[in-house]
């Protein structure tokens, strides 16, 4: 298992991540803005190979702006060149490393939709066939979103009916039957997920309902199966507010930490992990730092070997 630590395409942030991490996730933000061509790949490409020193990046995420590149582009003519774009970038890291590349998509819509409308699926088949045969160097990690996005900005709420529990589980497991060869996963982000569960309990709080309630072992129980890559964050509440949405595990919060890692082990997961932490100075990561020794070290007791080097 790796550890991984996530940057932007920055010179600074990328030289600063890379002498604390050997492992990055790149998240791509604005590269895409005003267009996307092989010369604009070549260009994002070739500034982070400059700055990285000897760490790898073995992940791309797709943008995130105001449209997040998700699994379901592969049917939109307007966005697909996101999901296109991320995928021949990541192919670029890949051929350079001659090493397996993930690449991390949303899932965004509901899976009772994707059954619903079969055209939504049969792009998204059609595509995942064409991306498994033309680049089988990669993997696409499918993650799981939170219901509702609020944009600060624009003082604005944005509800989507996704990021409840499974969904993305069963649109990678769906793919896999249809799909020879199949190179999709899913992706656990367990910021996402304890959102996600607080969100439900605090709307049938109090409700005379027999729903169920799921925790986030029924998340890792459920993902055990589709599972190549996880994000591992913390959840506070609703995740709206500044240091609750992706923050790291603070002394309090240790415990929630330690009972991931335990079913981690319990369940044989094996697969690489992003600590994927807010931070109030990206060159300094003092909560990634704090939160890789703590991990490291759980692993160390529980005998899960850890690829990287500790580092001061």
């Amino acid at each position: 298992m790796r550890i991984i630590c996530k940057s932007i395409c920055e010179p600074e942030q990328l030289k600063a991540t890379s002498e604390i991490c050997e492992f990055v996730e790149l998240q791509l933000y604005h590269e895409f803005d005003n267009g996307i061509n092989d010369d604009i790949i070549d260009k994002v490409f070739k500034d982070c190979v400059a700055n990285l020193g000897t760490a790898k990046v073995v992940t791309v995420h797709g943008p995130i702006g105001k449209v997040t590149a998700s699994i379901e582009h592969a049917t939109s003519e307007k966005y697909y060149p996101l999901l296109e774009g991320t995928v021949k970038l990541a192919k670029k890291f890949s051929d350079f490393y001659n090493e397996r590349v993930g690449v991390v998509l949303h899932n965004e819509i509901s899976s009772r939709y994707i059954d619903w409308f079969d055209f939504i699926y049969q792009g998204i088949k059609y595509v995942v066939n064409i991306l498994t045969r033309t680049y089988p160097m990669l993997d696409i990690y499918v993650e799981n979103v939170v219901p509702f996005r609020y944009d600060t900005q624009a003082n604005m709420f944005d509800y989507h009916p996704n990021g409840i529990f499974d969904d993305n589980v069963k649109l990678v497991e769906r793919l896999n039957k249809d799909v020879q060869g199949c190179n999709v996963y899913t992706l656990l982000d367990t910021a996402h997920a304890m959102i996600s569960i607080n969100a439900e309990r605090r709307m049938f709080y109090n409700q005379d309902v027999n729903l169920p309630m799921y925790n986030i072992r029924d998340y890792m129980e459920r993902y055990k199966d589709t599972i190549k890559y996880m994000h591992l964050a913390d959840g506070i509440e609703l995740g709206l507010k500044k240091g609750q949405h992706g923050v790291a595990f603070t002394q309090d919060r240790h415990y929630v930490l330690e009972f991931i890692m335990n079913v981690y082990k319990e369940l044989g997961y094996n697969n690489d992990i992003c600590l994927e932490v807010v931070e109030d100075d990206y060159i300094k990561r003092a909560n990634f730092k704090d939160d890789f020794e703590d991990v490291y070290n759980i692993c160390k007791k529980l005998d899960i070997q850890v690829e990287n080097k500790i580092t001061s």
